[in-house]
């Protein structure tokens, strides 16, 4: 099987994004902040109605409501925050050979990608997992290194099942 597509920086987004999802630390610091934030917001009210020495229930309230919004509204800011730091690095960097036309050919020993740089080939068993979403394939090497492999890629579904059966065949997902 051979595939030939356009790796763009939306694609490397997509997949720093899947990372973080997937990551049990970044769930971890996700939860922890909304439920600081959250807690935050509670303690302001209570230490307000301390000092004044009277309950507002006005203010509690307000801040109930911002504590709910926090915990809706915060992961969409927290993913925004990783996808803005990553888009920043990249800018900062040469990525000539990352974007651009690659050429994945795939075989049961594995496969051979092509691009500016030239040719690098990986066996299937130096694939850690594969995992998918939406929009995309991830061949992980390592635990933040994948080939990305957009699903655009494939001229239609049974490409696309053709593709995952193959890398099934390797036990690999």
């Amino acid at each position: 099987m051979e595939l030939k597509y356009d790796l763009t920086k939306e694609d490397y987004l997509g997949f720093q994004i899947h990372v973080a999802k997937q990551s049990e630390t970044v769930k971890r610091a996700l939860i922890m902040q909304r439920l600081m934030g959250t807690v935050l917001f509670l303690l302001f009210t209570l230490v307000v109605s301390w000092v004044t020495e009277e309950w507002l229930l006005g203010l509690f309230i307000t801040f109930a409501v911002a504590s709910v919004l926090w915990v809706i509204l915060y992961p969409k800011y927290f993913y925004g925050h990783i996808k803005r730091n990553v888009n920043k690095m990249l800018d900062e960097s040469r990525n000539d050979n990352m974007f651009g036309l690659h050429t994945l050919v795939i075989d049961r020993e594995g496969f051979t990608e092509k691009n500016r740089a030239g040719e690098k080939k990986t066996n299937w068993a130096g694939i850690e997992r594969v995992d998918e979403d939406e929009a995309y394939f991830f061949l992980f090497t390592i635990i933040m290194e994948a080939y990305i492999v957009p699903k655009r890629a494939f001229e239609n579904k049974d490409r696309q099942k053709e593709f995952k059966t193959l890398v099934e065949g390797v036990n690999l997902v």
